[in-house]
């Protein structure tokens, strides 16, 4: 069997809720493997300063951005800065919302959308 390979050089890794915890840690092993990290928080930018200059001093580039996932136009704007600055997204890790209301739980489904027929059992968080 071969090994893994965990060379992430010329990679672009976004991790959601990578300020603090799981999600700083995870971003940080990304750069330490090489890759370019985007992190995102809600409402720890100093936490997340902190880690941008963690992967920085790793050598890997970073960028830090505000993002609330309830909230469509944060959505989207971190989506244009990121596709901005760095031109792509090769790695989701989707660390946000741990601890809380997760944002399937928040997810309104929209009518016509595949696997959305509008319908669901009450309990049941909608499929994403």
């Amino acid at each position: 069997m071969s090994p893994i390979d965990t060379n992430l050089k010329n990679q672009v890794a976004l991790v959601t809720g990578g300020s603090q915890g799981i999600g700083a840690a995870t971003a940080v092993t990304l750069a330490e493997a090489g890759a370019s990290v985007l992190i995102t928080y809600n409402r720890s930018e100093s936490k997340a300063m902190d880690v941008l200059k963690e992967i920085e001093q790793r050598g890997s580039r970073c960028m830090a951005l505000p993002l609330d996932l309830r909230d469509e136009g944060s959505i989207r704007s971190m989506a244009s800065q990121a596709k901005d600055h760095f031109g792509r997204i090769d790695i989701f890790v989707n660390n946000a919302a741990v601890g809380s209301a997760s944002v399937a739980q928040l997810h309104k489904p929209r009518k016509g959308r595949p696997g959305h027929g509008g319908t669901q059992r009450p309990g049941n968080p909608p499929v994403c």
